[in-house]
């Protein structure tokens, strides 16, 4: 034999065998759903329908809600066991036998009597002999004695015994979940039981608050004394009225002191509940200022680290659909009036919408559920963060659906149709009757949603590429190793369905490596609950916290598992148990389970993290600064019934400079319609002083948009500009009048009432520049509507100063300036390096727009490739030279990308203005891509307000459902409609590549992009060279079911010298500018020379704030 040959052979067969494994790896997706044939989990929540008071969803809300799965090794063999809880049947224990193989031991556990009706479901070892007890919540329209919870104590030989009596935990409320932990750190564990009404309230009548105590509804709170548990509830200041509906709870050391604080998820009018836990007797309950807004309809929540930085964000699931059919034909319109009463009576902003609350480290949350990609998940129950693919970052797992949608707007129609008919009968045939109205719920079986988590902030959707594709009633879930292979495994309890198990397979398709860490906690608390675990490889560093009750009444294993993807080593392993000690374990090999016990931590070294120097202090309160920016009270929806959000609240006008001449700086903020705006000077220690202008307060009924301190007249001081706008007066009212103010020399005005040509514009923006070169200051004036006519553009001038009078010369010496868009901002800038100064602006729905000035002329530039496709929802602009290549960049403030709505150039987001009714009237018409079509954005209820026509168009929610916006709007009057479209809503930097190759836009990190930016602020505050990039914004006046554009809370961008921008938590450069905020200014704090840097922000409807930078 030729052995030449033979060894080419072999090679040739042992690259096929290769590509063949490669090829197989490939196909094997992640997940695999296992057969109960194949494990022997044989079990399925089967709900039994009737015509009682508890057995159906007209009559027990909770009907179809599901229950639980509790995962834990109650025989301590290494393999982990699952209890799945039945609604109306008994529930299930399932012994692991190996190689994904159960054994049903029900049958003689103590655990198969159970009646009533059965919903959370944990594990814990109440009496800490290390055996794994079982606690199951009950609830139900029924009798005490038969929804009292059950505590089954392991008995060490595969049987339980109920003890709930005997350890005090015996609570006969109508409870969902519960969870254990330490709440006061001494040692033990407490437990809180969420709880829920059996007949919710609907429709409030007095603020929450006032509702009064429910035995039944009220969630309750045992504290651990000596092994007995004793309700502490009142003193502990839990909210127990009959508005309770839990759904989910969390628990978590949200703030890093210590102390697990929990967080309460509540279903319908009742809020949900954020206690914070500081180790006082009572907890403190501040949802309304932590959160800025949450979810409607709550349902389950995880806690989990989702970044990586060392903070446990919130994650909570609604029931909002992911597509338009589903929003179409499921979703409530959201009632304008209901949801500010809802805010009034202490009810929060809320949305129907899941929210993703990233903590920012400060005691705020910021919540990024658009940015990350997760605002729906279709009715969901249950989300589970855990590291599926063993990467080194949570992924997130999302159970689905409903039996019985009750929520589906045909279908409520149809119910409140028959019962109506059927009242007015002289013998009502009730029976019957509800058959029938049963019998037409539709069901809502949507596949679980499964995501993969790319950066800490970006979630990607992987059904397909992970395997799961199945349609289901899924509720409870959980996760574990079931086959310690290494990666988690998921269990799903579903209704009227098998349980659903999915092998883990990431071991066999990557090389991404594991570690899992089993806690040996002290005699009180011997699994570890609430201990705080750190690993550090070279990829950085993963957060872990030991709570077991998760998701939706469900409660995970008890071993902490960590993707770490390519590391070869675990660098530090840090344990921070209850009582502060530490346990620390360095080079640690991959791929393992390691124990760590409590009786070897140390009590830690000091830290001096804390205690670290902050770059920006909120010095309001030092400087004596205590202005409050008031907005009227005006409802621009009463008159445009579609706007996407308010055009009357995008003041307050903001200006700053020397205006008394005394070295220091003073500033000018204005006022809304019937407040008047207020000059401060500067004292030499850095306070201010509000002065007495009584020009100025004579003008208080106008709104002040925007502000320019400059020397109109030549004579050496500054005096005030002030933009008229707003939305409350008709197109073309004196109201919108501009106004000009002569300085005094004092820093006092008087107003001039002919220096300006007659401007009854509503504008936004103005700019000062000698854009003719003669030696004195012209302006630039913006536009920004033409009030109750949205999209309509109002009026921009160019104002040329002959000797302190302006003059209108837009028409002579520009092109297309008169009416360029609704103008936002603006900026002088000399793009091209010629030496003169030209004109960009931003606005809504407008392109970046470059006017170059050639002579006094200003002359539009035509759009390159980047710019032709720039529109967005502009709202700031700022030059940057950010490559030093001399050449002038822009920061541009944009909505963002953790919004409603969304922007690109292949899929952007439109508008449509025309008189699609024949009213006389012009109707908005918002629309967005799906798939590839254009629908209407607004459901049917909100858009037959507006054209009433359409109700008789589509008789029901399914075909408006189905319905694209060629099949809603005649598409002749769409195409003679004003049309516009958003491109981008990115917060960017423009790149100016020197005049040649045009421009590049692109955008500022994902953590530059939670809100809209109004203010953008370039300088080196860090003394370290480089120029830096404060940004701040937020949208908060949208329509009710728009959440509002309020996760913003300023942030501090790192300049290097490049275009990359380093984003610094706020919690690390003390920055914190929340609020709806619209204007930031550079001021000087002490002498304009010497003086320390300081930032000042105009806040609509909110106090002004004041920032020092500590360099």
């Amino acid at each position: 034999m030729n052995k030449g040959f033979g060894l080419y052979a072999f090679s040739l067969v042992l690259v096929v065998l290769t590509a063949c494994e490669t090829t197989k790896k490939k196909d094997i997706t992640l997940l695999e759903l296992v057969p109960s044939e194949e494990t022997g989990l044989v079990f399925s929540n089967n709900i039994k329908e009737g015509f009682g008071l508890d057995n159906n969803v007209l009559t027990y809300t909770n009907f179809y809600n599901g229950g639980g799965v509790s995962i834990g090794d109650i025989n301590n063999d290494g393999l982990v066991d699952i209890y799945l809880s039945a609604n109306q049947k008994t529930g299930k224990l399932f012994l692991n036998k190996g190689n994904f193989k159960f054994q049903d031991i029900t049958k003689g556990s103590g655990l198969d009597t159970i009646s009533g009706w059965k919903t959370g479901v944990t594990m814990v070892d109440i009496n800490q002999d290390q055996l794994l007890d079982l606690y199951i919540c009950r609830s139900g329209r029924m009798h005490p004695n038969l929804r009292t919870n059950l505590l089954f104590v392991n008995n060490g030989d595969m049987t339980f015994t109920e003890q709930g009596r005997k350890y005090g935990l015996d609570d006969s409320s109508n409870s969902i979940h519960a969870t254990f932990f330490d709440y006061d750190l001494d040692g033990d564990l407490d437990m809180y039981s969420l709880n829920h009404a059996i007949d919710p309230i609907k429709k409030l009548s007095k603020r929450l608050s006032d509702y009064e105590y429910n035995k039944d509804a009220g969630d309750k709170f045992y504290e651990n004394q000596n092994g007995h548990f004793i309700d502490i509830s009142k003193s502990l200041g839990i909210h127990q009225s009959s508005l309770g509906a839990g759904l989910g709870v969390g628990v978590s050391d949200l703030y890093n002191d210590g102390y697990p604080d929990v967080y309460v998820c509540n279903d319908f009018l009742g809020r949900d509940y954020l206690y914070d836990n500081s180790g006082k007797d009572v907890f403190k309950e501040n949802a309304l200022e932590a959160l800025n807004h949450i979810s409607y309809s709550s349902m389950g929540v995880d806690v989990a680290d989702i970044n990586n930085d060392g903070w446990q964000d919130l994650f909570v699931v609604d029931m909002k659909s992911s597509t338009n059919f589903g929003r179409k034909t499921n979703m409530t319109s959201m009632n304008p009036r209901a949801f500010n009463i809802l805010v009034e009576v202490g009810g929060h902003y809320q949305y129907m919408r899941n929210t993703l609350q990233l903590n920012n480290g400060d005691r705020t949350f910021s919540d990024i559920a658009p940015l990350a990609g997760l605002a729906s998940t279709d009715w969901s129950w249950s989300p589970l963060f855990t590291d599926l693919d063993n990467d080194g970052y949570k992924d997130l797992f999302v159970t689905n659906g409903i039996r019985k949608n009750t929520n589906n707007k045909d279908y409520e129609n149809y119910r409140t149709k028959r019962l109506n008919e059927e009242k007015v009968k002289a013998v009502p045939d009730i029976k019957s009757t509800v058959a029938e109205i049963l019998n037409n719920i539709p069901p809502e079986k949507p596949v679980n949603q499964v995501y993969k988590n790319i950066n800490g902030l970006t979630f990607e959707k992987k059904n397909d590429h992970w395997g799961v594709n199945v349609p289901s009633f899924s509720n409870g879930s959980a996760y574990a190793d079931l086959d310690n292979d290494g990666d988690m495994d998921l269990i799903i309890n579903n209704v009227d369905d098998i349980v659903h198990v999915y092998r883990n397979r990431a071991t066999e398709i990557n090389e991404n490596g594991f570690l899992k860490i089993k806690l040996q906690g002290d005699h009180l608390n011997v699994n570890g609950i609430g201990a705080k675990v750190m690993i550090q490889t070279d990829e950085g560093k993963q957060y872990l916290e030991q709570q077991v009750s998760r998701g939706y009444q469900s409660s995970v294993d008890f071993i902490l598992h960590f993707g770490i993807g390519e590391s070869k080593k675990i660098e530090l392993i840090k344990v921070v148990w209850t009582d502060g000690k530490e346990s620390k374990l360095v080079n640690v090999e991959r791929n393992q389970q390691v124990v760590i016990d409590y009786k070897n931590a140390v009590k830690p070294s000091g830290n001096d993290e804390k205690n670290r120097p902050k770059i920006f202090k909120d010095v309001a309160k030092a400087s004596g600064l205590r202005h409050e920016h008031m907005e009227n009270g005006y409802d621009d929806f009463k008159r445009e019934v579609l706007l996407p959000h308010k055009m009357s609240t995008f003041g307050p006008a903001l200006t700053v400079g020397d205006i008394n001449g005394d070295g220091f700086d003073d500033f000018f903020i204005g006022g809304a319609k019937n407040f008047e705006g207020a000059v401060y000077f500067q004292n030499s220690d850095a306070t201010f002083k509000k002065t007495i202008q009584k020009a100025i307060s004579a003008d208080r009924s106008q709104e002040d948009l925007d502000a320019i301190f400059f020397d109109s007249d030549g004579d050496g001081d500054l005096d005030l500009y002030v933009v008229s706008g707003g939305n409350e007066k008709t197109a073309g009212d004196s109201y919108y009048q501009d106004r000009l103010y002569l300085n005094d020399g004092k820093g006092y005005f008087t107003k001039s009432n002919t220096s300006l040509p007659v401007m009854h514009t509503s504008g936004g923006v103005v700019k000062a520049n000698d854009f003719d070169e003669d030696g004195d200051l012209d302006l630039f004036v913006g536009g920004r509507l033409l009030p109750g006519q949205y999209p309509k553009t109002g009026r921009s001038y160019l104002l040329e100063n002959v000797n302190g009078q302006f003059k209108d010369v837009t028409l002579s010496h520009t092109e297309d300036l008169t009416f360029p868009g609704m103008v936002t901002d603006a900026i002088w800038s000399d793009y091209n390096g010629d030496g003169a100064q030209d004109l960009i602006l931003v606005g809504e729905w407008m392109p970046i727009t470059i006017f170059e000035n050639d002579g006094g002329k200003l002359k539009k530039v035509p759009q390159d490739p980047t710019l032709s496709k720039s529109n967005g929802w502009w709202f700031s602009i700022t030059e940057a030279d950010v490559n030093m290549d001399g050449t002038m960049d822009y920061l541009l403030g944009n909505l963002g990308e953790n919004y409603k709505y969304t922007a690109t150039p292949k899929a952007p987001f439109n508008l449509y203005a025309g008189d699609f009714d024949s009213n006389g009237s012009s109707d908005i018409v918002l629309s967005y891509y799906e798939d590839d079509k254009l629908y209407p954005l607004r459901g049917k209820e909100c858009s037959s307000q507006q054209i009433p026509a359409l109700k008789k168009k589509f008789k029901n929610y399914n075909s408006f459902g189905m319905a694209t916006l060629v099949d809603v709007y005649d598409p002749e009057l769409l195409g003679k409609a004003t049309h516009l479209e958003a491109m981008t809503f990115s917060n960017s930097i423009l790149i100016n590549n020197n005049n040649n190759n045009g421009f590049e836009l692109i955008k500022l990190p994902k953590e530059a992009q939670v809100s809209a930016v109004f203010g953008i602020v370039y300088e080196d505050f860090d003394d370290d060279g480089f120029n830096d990039i404060v940004i701040g914004g937020n949208l908060y006046n949208s329509e009710v079911e728009t959440p509002r554009n309020d996760a913003g809370y300023g942030l501090f961008l790192k300049g290097n010298g490049t275009e990359n921008f380093v984003p610094i938590k706020n919690y690390v450069s003390g920055l914190s500018i929340p609020g709806d905020v619209k204007k930031i200014k550079t001021i000087r704090l002490g002498s304009i020379d010497n003086g320390q840097r300081g930032l000042i922000v105009a806040v609509n409807n909110d106090f002004i704030k004041l920032i020092a930078a500590n360099n």
